[in-house]
């Protein structure tokens, strides 16, 4: 008795971890293109621009005030700017 109880709750663990591990979502990195906005299940490349696609949730964003990015061009005046 006591083993089935420990094999069912093996097997919960199992479906647990297996679904945690499905749920990851794959995405390009910012091109520009319209597949910036598409999410994969797997890991691959982009169809658009040929980059890998990387775990979303990898990804973090951060908004700066135009100030910030007057002083990060000032620091840096060699620096090219992308508006993707």
């Amino acid at each position: 008795m006591n083993m089935k109880i420990l094999f069912f709750f093996f097997l919960i663990g199992l479906v647990i971890n297996l679904s945690a591990q499905q749920k990851k979502e794959y995405v390009c990195l910012p091109c520009g293109y319209s597949s910036d906005l598409e999410v994969h299940s797997t890991p691959g490349v982009c169809s658009s621009c040929n980059m890998q696609l990387v775990d979303k949730s990898t990804i973090t964003f951060k908004n700066v005030t135009m100030d910030e990015f007057c002083k990060r061009i000032a620091a840096n005046p060699n620096a090219l700017i992308l508006d993707v």
